[in-house]
């Protein structure tokens, strides 16, 4: 219940529409002025690009790659790269509302790129759960920072990313320990979603559990530090070479895609009767330890 009124709460505070264009037409300045950082020294300066400030703008044989290998959600920047500079914060032992300030600024490097923009909300949404007890499990913490998003953008109602990262950060709630089950279950629960619109072949589990990891625990770090040190960039350039080499290895023989996509309307039914699943299964899963104590 007390879910149910915050989220009503998020709508009776979404922003004028003159807000929302002050919003985007800032995050537009600090998104040029991100893509004009890229090192001078950087060959791959289209994938430095995309990995740090969210361009589209790939060059074809590596966005065909990452759209066989179902790689694209993690190169092109989502909430990975959010949740991961984070992590790089809690390292550092930057205070919390610095931290948030330095994650708001790269919202907007990111041109407040729906994904990036959710996983924002979604650890504002954590610390506030932490800090007053509130007691929200993670799917519900899922569900609020997705209703804050339609909130701020109405128009994004009918975006395709935020509805596969909302998909996606839902699945990642799943309590299991180990990372596999949950690629896997990622995978499945992504199945109609994607049907008609990227490749659905089993193989794309496999990169997703191998390649995932690198790209964005070693390559987003590393382009990243290209900013202060800008000497390494060769180490960089050799690391996108590799996949290029990779992307040589793959032809149409491991695409499926699918048929017809589903209706915009069936797939966010879909959404909220995953989340009833989820929402259940975790008040068993609840009653079930407190009946062992």
């Amino acid at each position: 219940m007390k879910l149910l009124f915050f989220c009503i709460f998020l709508f009776l505070l979404h922003p004028l529409p003159t807000t929302r264009y002050s919003l985007q037409k800032i995050s537009q300045k600090i998104n040029n002025y991100c893509l004009m950082s890229a090192p001078s020294q950087v060959t791959e300066k289209s994938s430095w690009q995309a990995l740090v400030c969210g361009s589209s703008h790939l060059d074809p044989p590596l966005n065909a790659f990452l759209m066989r290998t179902g790689l694209i959600h993690i190169f092109v920047v989502s909430g990975t790269q959010l949740i991961l500079l984070e992590q790089i914060f809690i390292f550092l032992k930057i205070p919390f509302p610095f931290r948030m300030v330095g994650l708001l600024f790269y919202a907007f490097c990111c041109n407040l790129q729906l994904p990036v923009t959710r996983a924002f909300l979604s650890l504002i949404f954590s610390h506030t759960n932490q800090t007053l007890g509130l007691a929200w499990r993670s799917d519900s913490l899922v569900f609020a920072s997705g209703v804050g998003i339609l909130a701020l953008f109405p128009e994004s109602g009918g975006s395709l990313s935020l509805y596969l990262s909302w998909l996606a950060a839902l699945g990642l709630t799943f309590p299991h320990q180990t990372s596999f089950p949950k690629a896997l279950l990622i995978y499945f629960l992504l199945l109609g979603p994607l049907w008609g619109f990227a490749n659905l072949h089993p193989i794309t589990i496999l990169f997703n559990f191998i390649l995932a990891p690198l790209i964005g625990f070693i390559l987003f770090p590393l382009a990243l530090s290209l900013l202060p040190f800008p000497g390494i960039s060769p180490f960089f350039d050799v690391f996108l070479s590799l996949l290029r080499k990779w992307a040589l290895l793959m032809d149409d023989s491991w695409v499926y895609t699918g048929g017809t996509p589903l209706p915009r309307w069936v797939l966010w039914f879909y959404l909220l009767g995953l989340h009833g699943v989820f929402h259940f299964y975790q008040l068993h899963s609840l009653r079930r330890v407190q009946h062992d104590e």
